[in-house]
Formats: C-alpha cells, sequence, structure tokens
C-alpha cells in the first residue's frame, strides 16, 4: 500500500486539488499515528497474545482501507489514513516478535532476513502495481485491493493461532496510554514544519505528555532493561536515522520522474522497482551474514552505500537520466538490505521473550518516527505551490537536491552509531 501510493500521489493531487504538503500529509497521517499506538499495542500483545493482536490489526486495517477508498475529500482521506496507522501498528508490533519468538537457535538472523524479504517484496511489487491500479482504475483502487489482502490476511493468521505462537504474558500498558497520544502530539507538531506559535504549543504539549507518561505511571510505557543495553540503543538510533535519511526518496522521486520527466505513473512505477527488488533479493543473504559476522559490520557498510546512493540522487538535474537515477536506488536498495536485517537482528537479540513486542515495538517507533521526521525534512524544502507545467522543474530540483544531500549526512551520523554498538550478545 505504501509504495504503491507513493506513485499515484500526482494522479490523487491531481483528482482532490492537493498541495505538494497535503501529499506529504496523507501519508504522514499514517505514520503519526501508528507511532503512538505502538508501544500500547506491543505491551498489549506481550501481555494478551501476538498473534491475536497482528490478525485484529490485520482485520481493522480492511475496514479503514474501504473509507480511504471512498473519501470524497483529502481532509476525510487524511482521517481515514489516521485510523489506518493505528490498525497497522498492531501488525508493525508483533510480526517481527513472532518471527523472533519462532526462530529456531542460530537462525533467528536468516528467519528475520526472510520477513524483511517479504516486506520488501511487497514494496518491490507496489510502484508497478500503484501505477498500473491508478492508470486503469484510479488511485481508489490502491486501497479496495489493499483492504482484500489485509482480509485475507486476517483470515489466514486467524487459523494459525495457537499456544505456541501466542503466548500471553503478565505484563501492563497503563503508562503507555499517556504516552501513545504525547508521541502523535508530538509527530504532529512536527510535521507541520512551521515555527509559528501554535506548531510549537502543540509540539510542547506533545513532549511534555511524554515526560509525564513516564512520571505518572507506576511502570514506564519503555522497559528500562531494554534501554540499560548499549548495543539496543544504539541499534535503534542507527535504524532511527537510516530511516530519516530514506523514507522521503520515493515520494521525491515520484514527483520528480512525473512532473519534470513527464513518465506515466505506470513507468515510474517500473523505475523505482530498482530499489525494493535488490532490498528484496539481498536480504536473507544480509540476515544468514548477520548469524556469522557481527551484525554492526554488515549494517554499517549498508548505510555506508545508502548516503552514496542518496548523493548519486542528489544529483538530479532538468532532464532526467534514467541511468543516474537507477543506479542511485540500486546503491540505496543494496545498503538497504545489508542494514535493515541485521539491525533488526541485533535489537531482537537483545530483548527476552517475554519483552519481544515490546522490543518490536519500540524498532518500528523508531522506523515511523524517522520516516515522520523524513517527511519534515522533505516539506521543509519542497515548494508549497502546485508543481504544474514548466514550473516543475525550476520549483522541485532545488529543494529535492537539498533534501538527498542533507540525508546522505544523516546516514554518516548513523553509521557512527551503528559501529558505537559493540558486540551482540544474543539471548536467541
Amino acid at each position: 500500500m505504501g509504495s504503491s501510493l507513493n506513485v499515484a500521489l500526482p494522479v490523487l493531487g491531481r483528482e482532490l486539488a492537493a498541495t505538494p504538503l497535503h501529499l506529504t500529509w496523507i501519508v504522514n497521517a499514517f505514520l503519526i499515528t501508528a507511532a503512538g499506538a505502538l508501544i500500547p499495542l506491543g505491551q498489549l500483545a506481550d501481555a494478551w497474545g501476538r498473534a491475536r493482536v497482528l490478525t485484529l490489526g490485520l482485520g481493522a486495517q480492511a475496514l479503514c482501507s474501504l473509507a480511504a477508498a471512498w473519501a470524497p475529500s483529502v481532509g476525510l482521506l487524511v482521517a481515514a489514513r489516521a485510523l489506518q496507522g493505528v490498525a497497522g501498528a498492531a501488525t508493525f508490533a508483533t510480526a517481527v516478535a513472532l518471527v523472533s519468538q519462532l526462530a529456531p537457535p542460530g537462525q533467528r538472523g536468516k528467519l528475520l532476513g526472510a520477513n524483511t524479504a517479504l516486506v520488501y517484496l511487497g514494496l518491490t511489487l507496489g510502484p508497478p502495481a500503484g501505477g498500473w491500479l491508478a492508470e486503469r482504475w484510479g488511485w481508489r483502487s490502491i486501497f479496495t485491493v489493499t483492504a482484500g489482502i489485509a482480509l485475507a490476511g486476517a483470515l489466514a493468521g486467524q487459523s494459525q493461532v495457537s499456544p505456541a505462537s501466542d503466548s500471553p504474558r503478565n505484563s501492563t500498558v497503563a503508562g503507555s496510554w499517556v504516552f501513545a497520544p504525547a508521541v502523535s502530539t508530538t509527530l504532529a507538531g512536527l510535521a507541520l514544519a512551521r515555527a509559528d506559535a501554535r506548531v510549537l504549543f502543540l509540539t510542547l504539549v506533545g513532549l511534555v505528555g511524554v515526560g509525564l507518561s513516564f512520571i505518572l505511571s507506576a511502570v514506564p510505557p519503555l522497559p528500562s532493561v531494554l534501554f540499560r543495553n548499549l548495543a539496543f540503543v544504539c541499534s535503534n538510533l542507527a535504524a532511527f536515522l537510516h530511516y530519516a535519511a530514506t523514507f522521503s526518496v520515493s515520494l521525491l522521486l515520484a514527483l520528480y520522474l512525473q512532473l519534470v520527466g513527464g513518465f506515466s505513473p505506470k513507468t515510474t512505477g517500473l523505475v523505482l522497482l530498482a530499489q525494493p527488488l535488490f532490498m528484496a533479493l539481498l536480504s536473507p543473504l544480509a540476515g544468514s551474514l548477520s548469524d556469522r559476522f557481527e551484525p554492526r559490520w554488515v549494517a554499517s557498510f549498508g548505510m555506508a552505500l545508502t548516503a552514496l546512493g542518496l548523493l548519486a540522487l542528489s544529483g538530479a538535474k532538468a532532464a532526467v537520466s534514467l541511468p543516474l537515477v537507477a543506479s542511485g536506488l540500486v546503491l540505496l536498495g543494496v545498503g538497504f538490505a545489508l542494514f535493515s536485517s541485521p539491525n533488526t537482528h541485533a535489537i531482537m537479540s537483545q530483548a527476552p521473550v517475554s519483552l519481544l513486542s515490546s522490543a518490536s515495538a519500540i524498532l518500528a517507533l523508531s522506523r515511523l518516527s524517522a520516516q515522520a521526521v523524513s517527511l519534515v525534512l522533505a516539506s521543509v524544502f519542497l515548494p508549497r505551490a502546485s508543481l504544474h507545467g514548466g514550473e516543475a522543474a525550476r520549483l522541485l530540483i532545488p529543494g529535492m537536491r537539498a533534501d538527498l544531500r542533507a540525508t546522505a549526512a544523516l546516514c554518516l551520523v548513523g553509521i557512527a552509531f551503528s559501529l558505537a554498538r559493540g558486540k551482540v550478545h544474543n539471548t536467541a
């Protein structure tokens, strides 16, 4: 859904008369609410059962996708996407935890790599599928198809719920119900990307709420035992910086290829296929490497390749060069594959079985918060006016190039955290 929607955003923008800023909010609404819901749903999954929360999340995702498909305006579409984010958080907090819980000794990295490959396979199929659907039946068909896939997943998952896959444990979600809206409020303030008093007040209220969630709760929303672990903390910081550097790339390139290069949504989807294709192909190998070698070396090398890919794409000009775009996307795909699976392995290896969903939720919170920040950076550099005709190249390209250079610098900071995590102790 995510990668399909990116390709269809220009078509959606024309139909609903949306500016580039509106388009970032269609993506950001999902991220903001998902980030807020992750911690309570992760704790609920540890307490009530991971497979149960996963299947309920898929069912809710189907309903929210249908609501998005019928949205008549940008405002209602953003609202549907916000509800969709809460449903999505249920799957983000449980899928990796279930794989980690059920993996045989010595094979956690391999199976996490396989899981990551399937995620990237979805990202690979998304752009061409989204472009084809948008051209043939319009952007609403993307949400309709997503609803069917989510419903099928919920029904299939429900038949597999068993004591072995669901082992509920004693836990609490008390502190996280304050933490959840505080996180979403903070990210919403950041996503507005303005320096006026109202936006700053909104961000401040969110940050105060995050602090109060720790002060007022007998059990903190984030397990302290995990944050006393250097490898866990540094791995999550590396993940945050990597996703903050890369998430907006597909949105920027979708706008660049269609508005500057004149490519159709279908062709744009095929070009964007390069990055997730390499991610899907190489993730199992990267996961297996992290079973044999220290994850920090594999992940750090991957982030270095990501930085090179971002710098390559920052050379974009008004005359679109497909070899330049393709080479940058391939570097991003290889770098992402080498980073993601080993880094996830390093994080999940630090968590006891009783906290696997909480650890998975914290990783997903790092990712989604970073993706929201990535869109904030893009909105800072993107023009506020609608992009049409010959003005598109003049308005879009300088901001896109500045954004890509800034995010390449973020990767360099991320490499430092990746290397600083030290030797990973595997609890599996």
